[in-house]
């Protein structure tokens, strides 16, 4: 986005978003007619938007349906979500790969001679930020983009060669995070292997031959209630101060100034008593929700990184909106070998996890300088040499 008093690089101009593109509006063929759908079109919702762009349960209509009721964009034109509670995460945009229709939730946008597709996206990317700002209306599925707005800001242009050169570098930025995202998940599909193989004793480590034992949960692990290490609010997170957890997906909710009440007492596992989900914890922390059991061994031969791993493998079906640790989860019985394959075992996973978190910190590393970097060329704070 140009701001008024901005210098403008040498040989770049000021454009207005709508100089450079036009946008189409989508619609939704009825549903009432089977000769609309079923076709050959992919038919692009918001919900078909949703996390990567365009996820496999996009819908298909008819050459009919098409000219009846939506509106359609060719390939190397972009989609951009107008509406949508997923507007106040981010600006789900994409470059279509093949002719697509699409529904009202959605346009449809053209570049014209003096901008590329590509140099488009990642200034809408590099601009996510003040986007957001012009979505209106709050609540689930609510936000809609006004889009008159949007074709009123202005934009930093520069001309064509350059444009196409910046994109290039992006490009390859892209494919680099493409390339490690992917063995990230090649790792950890590898891990999950090497689990399935150690924690059920199909594959014995060398010098380990003593029959494992079916035990509970009860026998081996104590809880202790999160009331002493609870926190009333929580801040946005700052690696020096004191994190806030919780056991499901988020893990590190932000951090906190309270300083009393810490849990600092070593490793420990938390366990959401609503939704049985679990996390390995080896730092101090302190806890949102009264929901959270704190496990820890009762006996200090008992590893508790092996037995994090096997918890994770249980498969326990939640019904009605209850606790279960107490009543239910602790009476489950997981595998386990003796001390000295326990921590052998523990040692081969943590390693993996270790491998995996590195990548991750890499990952989030290249995002962070392909932000910075794409911020600077697309200003021209940054220029490049075009041949």
């Amino acid at each position: 986005m140009t701001k008024t008093n901005q210098k403008i690089p040498e040989g770049w101009s000021i454009k207005k978003l709508a100089d450079c593109c036009s946008m189409s509006s989508g619609g939704t063929p009825s549903k009432n007619n089977s000769d609309f759908w079923n076709g050959d079109i992919p038919w692009i919702s918001a919900s078909a938007m949703r996390g990567i762009f365009f996820s496999s349960s996009e819908e298909k209509i008819t050459e009919l349906g098409l000219q009846k009721g939506s509106h359609s964009v060719n390939k190397g034109d972009l989609l951009l979500l107008v509406r949508g509670s997923m507007l106040w995460n981010c600006i789900p945009i994409g470059i279509a790969t093949r002719k697509l229709a699409f529904n009202q939730d959605v346009k449809g946008i053209s570049v014209k001679n003096n901008i590329t597709n590509q140099f488009l996206l990642y200034w809408f990317k590099t601009n996510e930020h003040f986007i957001k700002n012009m979505v209106v209306g709050t609540g689930i599925g609510a936000g809609k983009l006004d889009t008159q707005e949007l074709n009123n800001i202005k934009i930093l242009l520069p001309p064509l060669a350059e444009q196409k050169k910046i994109a290039e570098i992006l490009s390859c930025w892209d494919e680099g995070i493409e390339k490690l995202s992917a063995l990230i998940e090649k790792k950890k599909i590898q891990k999950k292997a090497l689990m399935q193989q150690l924690l059920t004793g199909k594959h014995r480590l060398k010098g380990f031959k003593k029959p494992w034992i079916d035990v509970d949960l009860a026998s081996i692990l104590q809880y202790e209630q999160p009331s002493k290490y609870l926190v009333d609010e929580v801040l946005i997170y700052n690696k020096s101060k004191i994190p806030v957890l919780t056991a499901n997906k988020a893990f590190i909710l932000g951090s906190t100034n309270d300083t009393e009440g810490v849990y600092n007492k070593g490793d420990c596992i938390i366990f959401d008593d609503f939704t049985t989900d679990i996390k390995y914890v080896d730092f101090p922390f302190k806890i949102k929700s009264s929901a959270i059991k704190i496990l820890t061994p009762l006996k200090s031969e008992t590893n508790l990184k092996f037995v994090f791993e096997q918890m994770k493998r249980l498969k326990y079906p939640l019904g009605g909106h209850k606790r279960y640790y107490l009543s239910e989860f602790q009476y489950l019985p997981i595998s386990l070998p003796c001390p000295a394959e326990q921590k052998a075992i523990a040692d081969i996973l943590s390693k993996a996890d270790e491998e995996i978190e590195l990548l991750n910190k890499k990952l989030e590393a290249f995002k962070l300088e392909k932000k910075a970097l794409m911020q600077k060329l697309l200003t021209g704070q940054i220029r490049v040499k075009v041949n």
